[in-house]
């Protein structure tokens, strides 16, 4: 699906990993991504335990790990990690939610979201608040940290 295919998508259809690729790079995302440590928010402990996994090849140690909203906007805000990375669905404050207060509180925060909800509004959403990557659960090893600078 090029571009223009894409643009004409309805807002509410699920999107699948390479058209949300497509939106990334459309937007001028998918740059490399530098981080020494990382924030995991998710609801799922396990989860956040796959994802610290599958960082382990890039040496990001992860700092800090939330199962709601409120929990990961005050661990960002005690642990400055370099990179976060986020669901949508989260019990108090949704995910978009948490970003838009990340970003006020810090315009430089580097968010992933990683999530099952592919609907063509939320992905835009993400982006368009400052989320700078967006994995579509359930997602590679290969995927996360694609583009994840090497800490060697």
């Amino acid at each position: 699906m090029d571009e223009l295919e894409l643009n004409e998508v309805d807002e509410h259809a699920d999107l699948n990993q390479s058209e949300i690729d497509k939106l990334l790079l459309a937007s001028g995302l998918g740059q490399e991504i530098y981080a020494k440590n990382v924030l995991l928010v998710d609801t799922a402990k396990f989860m956040r335990k796959l994802q610290e996994l599958y960082l382990q090849p890039k040496n990001i140690t992860v700092v800090g790990e939330a199962s709601n909203g409120i929990e990961a906007i005050e661990q960002y805000a005690t642990l400055k990690p370099d990179l976060i990375i986020i669901g949508i669905h989260l019990p108090d404050l949704d995910g978009i939610q948490v970003i838009k207060n990340l970003i006020k509180y810090d315009k430089y925060a580097q968010i992933i979201v990683c999530s099952a909800d592919g609907r063509k509004s939320t992905v835009m959403k993400a982006i368009e608040i400052g989320a700078i990557d967006y994995l579509l659960k359930p997602f590679t090893q290969d995927r996360l940290i694609n583009n994840l600078k090497d800490n060697d």
